[in-house]
C-alpha cells in the first residue's frame, strides 16, 4: 500500500489459496481509505431563469461551486457542462470551464427547447470525480407575428404567426376583441413543418380591430391593432 501511494500504482491486490486472512484484508482497506481521493461536491445554480424557466432563446446564467466535504473551494479544476434534451437518454458536453481561485465557475446559456444541464468533473489522484446535481430548463413557446397594419374593408386580412420552438400540428386560433372579451374569427388552424400558422379574416366595418393569436391550451401573442378603412 505504501508502494501504490507512493508510485500512484493503479491498486493492489492480496490472493492466497485457503489462507485468507481477515486482519490482512482490513489492513488493505485501512490504508486505501487513508489514500482515497478527496471527495469533490459539485453544486449547479441557475439564475435568470425564475423557476428554472426561461421563453424561447432566453439567456439565463449557469453557475457552480466545486469544494471538498470542508467547503474548502477547489481551485483550477476543469468542470465540463453537460446537456440532455427532451428527447435524449445520453448526457453531451456543451463546454469545458475551470473553476476560478473560489471554486466557482460561470457561463451564459440559451436553449431552444426542454433540456436538464448538469456539472461533472473527472476523477484524479487527489480529488475523486463528481457529478452535481440536474438542473430541468422549461422553455417557453412565443409567438412572432407577421400582419398588416391597415386593410381596406372588405379586404382580406391575412395574419402569419411563427410558433418558437418550430412545432408541426399545433392548434392555434386567431381572436378579436369585442367588448373586452375575446372571440374567435373562423376556425382552428394547425402549423405547417416550419411552425408557421396562417390566418385569414375579413372586417366589412371600418374602424380599429385588436386581435391576437391563441395557442389552444398554451400562450397567446401580443395583442395587436388593425386599422379598416
Amino acid at each position: 500500500m505504501a508502494l501504490v501511494a507512493k508510485y500512484r500504482l493503479g491498486g493492489v491486490t492480496l490472493w492466497t489459496l485457503a489462507m485468507e486472512s481477515p486482519a490482512a484484508t482490513a489492513e488493505l482497506r485501512k490504508g486505501a481509505l487513508a489514500i482515497a481521493p478527496d471527495p469533490v461536491v459539485s453544486t449547479l445554480s441557475i439564475e435568470g431563469a425564475p423557476q428554472n424557466t426561461i421563453n424561447y432563446a432566453g439567456l439565463f446564467t449557469v453557475k457552480g461551486v466545486l469544494t471538498l466535504k470542508d467547503k474548502t473551494p477547489v481551485p483550477g479544476l476543469t468542470v465540463s457542462l453537460e446537456i440532455k434534451r427532451a428527447n435524449e437518454t445520453v448526457w453531451s458536453k456543451v463546454t469545458e470551464l475551470v473553476t476560478g481561485v473560489d471554486g466557482t465557475i460561470s457561463t451564459p446559456m440559451t436553449l431552444g427547447g426542454n433540456a436538464s444541464l448538469r456539472l461533472t468533473t473527472v476523477g484524479t489522484w487527489e480529488q475523486a470525480e463528481s457529478v452535481s446535481q440536474e438542473a430541468k430548463i422549461t422553455v417557453k413557446s412565443t409567438v412572432q407575428l407577421d400582419r398588416p397594419v391597415s386593410v381596406s374593408k372588405g379586404s382580406p386580412i391575412v395574419v402569419k404567426a411563427q410558433l418558437l420552438p418550430r412545432l408541426s400540428g399545433k392548434s392555434a386560433q386567431l381572436q378579436k376583441n369585442v367588448n373586452g372579451k375575446w372571440q374567435n374569427v373562423g376556425t382552428a388552424v394547425l402549423s405547417d413543418a416550419n411552425g408557421l400558422f396562417t390566418f385569414t379574416a375579413v372586417e366589412t366595418k371600418r374602424g380599429v380591430v385588436t386581435m391576437r393569436v391563441q395557442i389552444v391550451g398554451d400562450i397567446a401573442s401580443e395583442q395587436f391593432a388593425i386599422v379598416i378603412r
